[in-house]
């Protein structure tokens, strides 16, 4: 055993492939991550599902920064035309968000689907877990509605 070991780590070690290995999808309303690798680099995508008719979303993209850097976080029109949207990037804490722009605007169905492509490069070949945390959708009320979340692991070749 300690001979395979020696050679295998003088050989450059057992480097798992790449590929995104999902969370299983929660029931009910809900955000998941998706995502297509190419080597070193990925498209990940933010799903919603189960939204129905909300005023605002917000959710934030977590990932070991050392590992993983952030090409463009962007988001989908899904909360209609003059909504304000945020994309802010702070080290691996992507936040996400967005509003209609007024009450009397009202709230919006959200179908299933696409809410936030998300383009990211490895620094370092590395397995990182990337999870969704502080996902909610918020009503013209003002209550506020948690989403059930769903990250994955991202495994992605050396730049």
């Amino acid at each position: 055993m300690r001979r395979w070991l020696l050679l295998s780590l003088a050989l450059g070690g057992c480097t798992p492939s790449p590929g995104l290995v999902m969370d299983e999808a929660p029931d009910g309303p809900s955000v998941r991550l998706e995502g297509t690798i190419d080597g070193s680099t990925a498209s990940l995508a933010v799903v919603g599902q189960g939204l129905g008719e909300v005023f605002g979303l917000s959710l934030h993209l977590v990932f070991d920064d050392a590992l993983v850097a952030i090409v463009a976080p962007t988001q989908e029109p899904v909360l209609g035309e003059g909504a304000v949207l945020l994309e802010r990037v702070d080290g691996g804490d992507v936040a996400l968000g967005g509003t209609r722009p007024s009450r009397a605007a009202g709230e919006v169905a959200i179908a299933d689907g696409l809410l936030a492509p998300v383009d990211v490069r490895a620094r370092a070949g590395a397995t990182t877990r990337v999870e969704i945390e502080d996902a909610v959708a918020r009503r013209i009320d003002g209550s506020f509605v948690p989403l059930a979340a769903a990250g994955g692991t991202l495994t992605l070749e050396a730049p």
